[in-house]
């Protein structure tokens, strides 16, 4: 199982995730830009480093797409109940 820490926090604009994934590291970055006052869009980027980043990254991405494909719309639907 692998551990991540937050190595950037700067609330409330951004946060990042770094932790090792086998014998690459990976960073989950987080930056949030206001659109209007009640408003805000979120910039997720994933990078990777490491060795195996160019083949293990490759099915990394694919099986984080098509999990992202599902969880998004859940986490829509819940933040619009909410409202």
């Amino acid at each position: 199982r692998s551990t991540f820490v937050i190595d950037r926090f700067e609330p409330p604009n951004r946060w990042r995730w770094t932790g090792p994934l086998l014998t690459m590291k990976i960073h989950y970055d987080h930056v949030f830009e206001p659109i209007d006052t009640c408003h805000t869009k979120c910039v997720w980027t994933v990078d990777a480093e490491g060795f195996g980043t160019r083949s293990l990254g490759r099915v990394f991405a694919m099986v984080y797409r098509r999990n992202l494909k599902v969880a998004v719309p859940r986490l829509i639907r819940r933040l619009e109940a909410n409202q």
